[in-house]
């Protein structure tokens, strides 16, 4: 191979000693030591195309491997509907629509760039549980650029609305807002269709659950130790709001493990409009007694030996409030990705998956992709998703004087309503085991 011309090529023959300091000479030195490195490396290079098939001099060059785009595509489209639904969480039909809603927000800026029905194949995969070790041997893609992809689409989905969760708020240009009474109204309408009429006013359920994540860095946070609960293991608490059908109204997933569920509601953009501008009566929420009562917020008659008329209140807000448990079961058993602890590495990056899979969720349920009781797979390990029920607020400065203040107002509501199920000759049905479970939905006895 011949020596390799540079513009400037160094000579020595053309500078004599008298004319170079010893500055000047360091520096040639230098440059010449340089040439000498780029020749090597120029070297070294025509090996590898000699041996990748090019001509001996050089000129010819091996094309660089690149993945087949066509066979990815043919394995894709030959995956059978059953294989299908396991693999990304949702029919054929589904993921058609989700490709073309999202196609805006994933342009391709190049002609070799990734098609959009793969970028949100690989997302879908990862978000049900796949190793971006499979999955980019599945899809001949290499780690930087999965990662790429995913990220990608997470920004997709949450920039879209049409895949965004229901707003219960009309937005206005200045700023303000207001509660969509049409929207309160069609939801409590779904309610009392579904669960009767015992209880007017629910539009939604709510609860939290505690997300398993791995420790967070020093880096991301000042307050690792607050992500640690008291059942020993590092979280993000969830809060959700759902619908009669079980889709999100609302998800939040920023607070630390250790955070009450009434003080991780507060701190939500729910909780602090809902403190600011209550909805209009009768509308109100319904959740568990972790939650501070007030009259947009029902909670269950505490205690365990309760009349029947206080028994049966129970019975029916219990049987309105488990909407939500529910949907998070069937969150967390769609999207594999929460049967084991989220990284941490960037939290703000682990709150928007929690909520793309709940956006997901909901689109699901819109296309009527609802999960068999075979669906997915059948040895699913444990969810890294703590669905049991925290207790009850332990920030005594902040949840005694409230609750004080309008406990009074709160049982009076609820004093009203258990009068009205009693009217109506409504109590807990005498049923036990699994059955009350399967009709616990429309149970209603006489006195």
């Amino acid at each position: 191979m011949p020596w390799p011309h540079f513009h400037g090529q160094l000579d020595w023959a053309d500078y004599d000693d008298d004319d170079v300091s010893a500055e000047d000479r360091k520096i040639l030195d230098d440059l010449h030591a340089l040439h000498c490195l780029h020749y090597l490396h120029m070297l070294r290079r025509h090996a590898r195309r000699s041996a990748a098939g090019g001509d001996d001099d050089g000129s010819a060059t091996a094309p660089r491997a690149r993945p087949d785009r066509d066979d990815v595509k043919r394995r894709f489209d030959a995956i059978r509907p059953r294989q299908f639904k396991t693999m990304f969480r949702m029919d054929r039909d589904a993921f058609d629509d989700l490709c073309q809603t999202l196609a805006p927000q994933l342009p391709k800026r190049r002609k070799t760039a990734l098609p959009v029905w793969l970028k949100v194949a690989v997302t879908l995969r990862y978000l049900a549980g796949g190793s971006h070790h499979d999955i980019g041997f599945g899809f001949s893609i290499v780690a930087s650029t999965f990662y790429r992809v995913v990220d990608a689409v997470l920004d997709a989905i949450h920039a879209t609305r049409s895949v965004d969760l229901e707003s219960l708020f009309i937005e206005h240009e200045d700023g303000t807002w207001e509660w969509d009474v049409d929207k309160l109204q069609a939801l409590e309408h779904e309610f009392a269709t579904k669960k009767g009429p015992w209880i007017r006013g629910i539009f939604g359920a709510i609860d939290g659950v505690a997300v398993k994540i791995l420790c967070p860095p020093a880096s991301q946070t000042d307050r690792v130790k607050e992500f640690y609960n008291r059942k020993g293991f590092y979280a993000l608490v969830c809060q959700g709001v759902c619908d009669a059908r079980r889709r999100f109204l609302f998800m939040d997933a920023r607070m630390e493990g250790s955070c009450p569920d009434s003080l991780a509601f507060g701190a939500s953009l729910l909780g602090v409009r809902m403190e600011m501008n209550p909805p209009p009566l009768p509308f109100m929420l319904v959740g568990d007694a972790a939650y501070e009562a007030q009259q947009w917020m029902l909670t269950p008659w505490r205690g365990v030996t309760l009349p029947t008329d206080k028994d049966a209140f129970n019975f029916f807000q219990s049987s309105a409030r488990i909407e939500i448990e529910c949907a998070f079961g069937l969150l967390c058993r769609r999207w594999g990705i929460l049967w084991r602890p989220l990284p941490a590495e960037r939290l703000a990056r682990t709150t928007r998956i929690v909520t793309a899979c709940a956006k997901l969720h909901n689109w699901c349920i819109d296309h009527n992709d609802v999960e068999g009781p075979d669906q997915f797979d059948g040895r699913m390990l444990e969810p890294q998703v703590d669905l049991e029920p925290q207790d009850e607020c332990e920030d005594l400065e902040r949840s005694r004087p409230h609750r004080r203040a309008r406990v009074r107002e709160v049982n009076m509501l609820r004093a009203e309503l258990t009068r009205s199920i009693k009217e109506r000759n409504g109590c807990r049905p005498n049923l036990t085991g699994n059955r009350k479970r399967r009709i616990g939905e429309t149970a209603m006895c006489a006195q």
